[in-house]
């Protein structure tokens, strides 16, 4: 236990020296409830200029880094956010992004402000952003607050307005708003030599207002009155008034961007700290490209971040090209967007699909799969392979298919084969095979491979036996003009099945060679000339002895006669 004190009070020091060195501190978390319940949060700094976030927690836990996941049985979330002023500030805070979010007063003692921000989701996604504010804390230019009257009007809806950062119109009880009348208290000054700053800030999803016209003044961007921050808010200064007549327009035209999500989950990590519809797992995800409705490319390609996650912005109608690729030993057997299953297209790997006017989780399912091999010869009628290094992801396929060879290619081989005599010639090819998105093993991407780094184990069976010690296998090294020999590392006798290793697939033959029994038997009915000449010599040399003997014996008999 007091490890893990020590290491939680080490990681809060490092967020808080962050803050006093990084001008902004995003958190994210994902949070999960009932009825697969998500929300993403965000703490945004940009703001907090005199000032620092101390601590924030969810749901009683505290976020030590942007990777804390949190996870709760109900759709019901409280967000704790402490924030430390410097001396002549005080704190404010704003949201975004949803709109049952509720800020609570601050609780403040000394220059520590405390903000609780409560949320209940019924959405499958939602996003809520919070952004921690310092000012001066007299923050009216020119004097002191004043009532003003406001006519607010816009085009689009759930438009957000602060005066000086009070906030004059809000969504929060989750009304469509695009329209305000009525009076502030104390919401800033009303000194025409002095200055309001406005602010506006559309919710997400929503399209953007560009055009302001306050008083009968325009105001857009680029005009040294307006500023943009990083999430699309206008900050317009504009002089002191007792009334702020203000008109927004945006492009009807234009689409605001939905959001597509997914989490490229490690297959050692927990995959129940994510919805189960963004995650996957022992495959990844990439997007190559976006194209918008009239074909013009607008991104290079997204991928994940260091945590695996990513939520990529789309406009609705753009073409979004996603690749998927399994790890080797697992194919992607299922792949869908919000349900909807992606179609295979020509290139390896790759599905697109017409992004939606909502937000995007994909969903897929990866199976374990084994390498195959697929035999259509006269004389193999099975095999399987051992490769010696792992391929990039999918699956292997070797196939063996009996091949009809020029004269040359002929000539070739049996100028090779020297003394062995080829049986049968075989196409021994390799492929790597990834599925196209569905359970279909017929169905698939086939990508050749002519070499491995490393060499692989092949069994063949044969349909007859051979003799082990008098077969080979020719080779014709990527069907080129070089030819080689390799030695079998096996034979079973029992299956018909020999064993070699090579790293490289192309042509190859089956080759064998007159046996040792053979041999022999050969020599034995057909005696060589040598041996011709040893048996006649010996019969030569019994004959002259018989007749030396003969001679012999006769002399004697005329002896005794006399």
């Amino acid at each position: 236990m007091k490890g893990k004190l020590k290491t939680i009070s080490v990681v809060l020091i490092l967020v808080l020296l962050l803050n006093i060195f990084v001008p902004a501190m995003k958190v994210i978390a994902t949070e999960f409830g009932t009825g697969n319940f998500e929300l993403t949060v965000e703490v945004d700094t940009n703001e907090l200029r005199n000032g620092s976030v101390s601590s924030v927690k969810v749901n009683g836990n505290t976020w030590s880094s942007i990777t804390d996941i949190f996870k709760t049985a109900t759709g019901n979330n409280t967000v704790v956010v402490v924030v430390n002023a410097e001396d002549g500030y005080e704190i404010g805070m704003r949201k975004a992004g949803d709109s049952t979010a509720v800020i609570s007063e601050p609780v403040v003692e000394g220059s520590t402000y405390t903000f609780t921000i409560t949320y209940d989701t019924n959405n499958s996604i939602d996003n809520l952003s919070i952004y921690p504010y310092s000012q001066e804390k007299n923050n009216i230019p020119g004097g002191t607050a004043e009532d003003i009257d406001f006519d607010i009007e816009f085009t689009g809806t759930h438009y957000n307005v602060w005066v000086n950062n009070l906030e004059v119109m809000t969504d929060k009880f989750g009304d469509m708003l695009n329209q305000f009348k009525g009076t502030i208290q104390d919401a800033g000054t009303t000194d025409e030599n002095s200055t309001n700053i406005l602010r506006f800030q559309n919710l997400f999803g929503d399209k953007q207002v560009t055009e302001y016209v306050i008083n009968n003044k325009t105001y857009k961007e680029g005009m040294p009155e307006v500023t943009v921050d990083k999430d699309g808010g206008y900050h317009i200064t504009v002089p002191g008034a007792t009334k702020y007549t203000i008109r927004g327009s945006a492009d009807e035209n234009s689409k605001a961007d939905r959001t597509i999500v997914w989490a490229n989950v490690d297959a050692n990590k927990n995959a129940e700290d994510y919805a189960e519809d963004m995650v996957l797992q022992h495959g990844s995800a990439k997007i190559v490209a976006i194209y918008d409705e009239n074909g013009n490319k607008v991104n290079d390609g997204v991928d994940v971040d260091e945590n695996g996650m990513a939520m990529v912005p789309v406009e609705p109608g753009s073409k979004v090209v996603f690749e998927f690729v399994p790890e080797y030993g697992y194919q992607l057997t299922s792949v869908k967007a919000n349900g909807m299953q992606l179609e295979a297209q020509p290139t390896i790997n790759q599905y697109t699909f017409t992004m939606p006017d909502a937000n995007v989780h994909f969903s897929a399912e990866f199976k374990e799969t084994k390498d195959i091999v697929k035999a259509s010869s006269e004389n193999v009628s099975s095999g399987s392979i051992e490769l010696g290094n792992t391929l990039s992801g999918g699956s292997a396929q070797l196939t063996v298919s009996d091949v009809e060879l020029t004269s040359d290619k002929i000539a070739g081989f049996e100028n090779a084969a020297g003394d062995y005599t080829i049986s049968n010639y075989l196409d021994i090819d390799l492929y790597n095979v990834y599925y196209k998105g569905k359970n279909d093993s017929e169905d698939v991407w086939l990508d050749k491979i002519s070499e491995l780094e490393k060499e692989a184990t092949i069994s063949i069976k044969l349909e007859d036996g051979v003799n082990a010690d008098d077969i080979v296998i020719v080779h014709n090294i990527h069907d080129g003009e070089k030819y080689e020999i390799i030695e079998i590392d096996s034979y079973d006798p029992e299956t018909n099945t020999i064993t070699f290793k090579t790293k490289s697939f192309s042509s190859y033959a089956i080759a064998t060679k007159t046996t040792s029994n053979t041999k022999e038997n050969v020599t034995a009915s057909n005696p060589t000339t040598g041996d011709n000449i040893i048996i006649l010599a010996t019969i030569f040399a019994i004959a002259t002895l018989g007749t030396i003997i003969t001679i012999r014996l006769n002399k004697n008999r005329k002896i005794r006669k006399h």
